[in-house]
């Protein structure tokens, strides 16, 4: 039986926001205005490279022949789908950030919360928090995904620009 499956993996932007302001008296309104800053047209953000050693991809949807086949649709349709934007309109991330070296973590609120307030979110916390009390429980090493035999369906990629020291960059 073959299978179409839509994989994702994480990759980072980082840009470093300089804050300055006599009005500014705490560390909240320092960040508050960095964020506010995040969103200007011009702020110069870096891709940054993927880590393999940090990051694993999930598999994001996965479709069979025999489910393609019922719902009347080609290899090619659902290939096209898998990389279209719309395939991805529903399915979104929470962002946990670990602090490593001091061993603090936190929630990270993404705006599309609000979109599922009520029941729809007490659910979602309900799955995630039942993941995380058995990942706290176990206490050890997550397995890593393995590669498998896999036919590789390439994603349309922009082109190439030069970056500023003349190397390519795709920012």
């Amino acid at each position: 039986m073959k299978y179409y499956a839509k994989v994702v993996r994480v990759r980072l932007e980082v840009a470093c926001v300089e804050i300055e302001g006599d009005d500014i008296k705490t560390g909240q309104e320092a960040a508050d205005r960095a964020l506010d800053a995040a969103t200007a047209d011009d702020l110069p953000w870096k891709m940054l490279p993927y880590d393999t050693d940090a990051y694993a991809p999930h598999v994001e949807m996965l479709v069979s022949d025999p489910e393609l086949n019922e719902a009347g649709e080609t290899a090619s349709v659902i290939r096209r789908w898998m990389r279209s934007p719309e395939s991805s309109a529903q399915d979104r991330y929470l962002i946990l950030h670990a602090d490593l070296e001091s061993g603090e973590g936190r929630t990270i609120l993404q705006p599309w919360l609000s979109e599922a307030a009520g029941l729809p979110l007490a659910d979602l916390c309900g799955e995630w928090m039942d993941d995380l009390a058995d990942l706290s429980e176990l206490a050890v090493d997550v397995p890593r995904p393995t590669n498998g035999t896999a036919t590789i369906i390439p994603f349309p990629r922009p082109s190439q620009r030069p970056s500023e020291n003349g190397g390519p960059s795709l920012s």
